[in-house]
């Protein structure tokens, strides 16, 4: 049914919106489908665009003259997907780098107690282990001293700077406390409970989603697209830079059961003015 708009009711839409996906057993209830999937948010997708293409076989008469075209089939159509993120969260990155699963690893609440670090080269960071000699995090309360009887605090920023949220430390030679190689400090420290998300890359090539864009504008028509898709990562991920850090996440729509040979359903659900 064709609809009619008098000019100053013609829907122009300024595109917004949230994208959620969902792999294909993330079930609410695994032994009631009813119940739906669980979604995940890609939270900030700045960009979303939609490329639907085919491919036209073009017949050439010959017969006289200039060579014509005559006849035009379509042999093959596609659709392809393009977000740009600008939000580095845990799901985000696990699209991006391939990966599986997004694991937790579990930091217990514990202690560095005149824990003894060997200084091995000067300007050169070191490594603060706990007593299984694993990576700490997010360390506080951390005072370093000599190893002598009477212990002599190690000026922080003079004698050394901390990378307390890495568990790093890296020792200068010219400070008051004049540390060479092979002197022996002794840490002291608080490891906070803390939970550190990790992603393997690459354990997950084929990032097969649902993907759910439901459009939320300021005005103009409320569009929904709903498919399945396959995530194939572009672009960089800007671990350092003078903008905000953004990534692209490209890929195909398939074909699938739900949501017929393109991979994707379109939907308007309204409008607003």
């Amino acid at each position: 049914m064709a609809t009619y708009y008098k000019d100053e009711n013609i829907p122009y839409t300024l595109g917004r919106g949230r994208v959620v996906t969902a792999k294909e057993n993330d079930w609410a209830d695994s032994g009631d489908h009813a119940k739906g999937r669980l979604w995940k948010d890609l939270m900030h997708v700045k960009e979303l665009k939609i490329t639907p293409t085919a491919d036209p076989l073009e017949h050439e008469n010959f017969s006289s003259g200039v060579k014509t075209v005559d006849r035009t089939a379509i042999q093959k159509q596609s659709a392809k997907y393009s977000l740009v993120c600008d939000v580095p969260d845990i799901q985000n990155i696990l699209t991006l780098l391939l990966g599986e699963e997004v694991e937790e690893i579990t930091q217990s609440s514990s202690s560095l107690s005149a824990v003894d670090l060997t200084v091995v080269e000067l300007g050169i960071w070191h490594e603060i282990l706990d007593a299984a000699d694993g990576q700490v995090y997010n360390l506080t309360g951390v005072s370093v001293t000599d190893d002598e009887v009477s212990p002599v605090a190690i000026v922080e920023n003079e004698d050394y700077i901390l990378d307390a949220v890495h568990g790093q430390i890296l020792f200068f030679g010219d400070g008051p406390g004049l540390i060479v190689p092979t002197d022996v400090v002794e840490i002291t420290a608080t490891i906070p409970a803390d939970t550190i998300l990790q992603v393997e890359g690459g354990t997950q090539p084929q990032q097969k989603r649902h993907i759910w864009f439901k459009g939320d504008p300021a005005e103009g028509v409320v569009q929904q697209i709903q498919g399945w898709g396959l995530f194939i990562p572009s672009g960089d991920l800007s671990l350092i830079g003078d903008d905000w850090e953004n990534f692209t996440l490209e890929g195909n729509w398939l074909a699938h059961s739900l949501y017929g040979k393109l991979g994707f359903k379109y939907k308007q659900l309204g409008v607003r003015a």
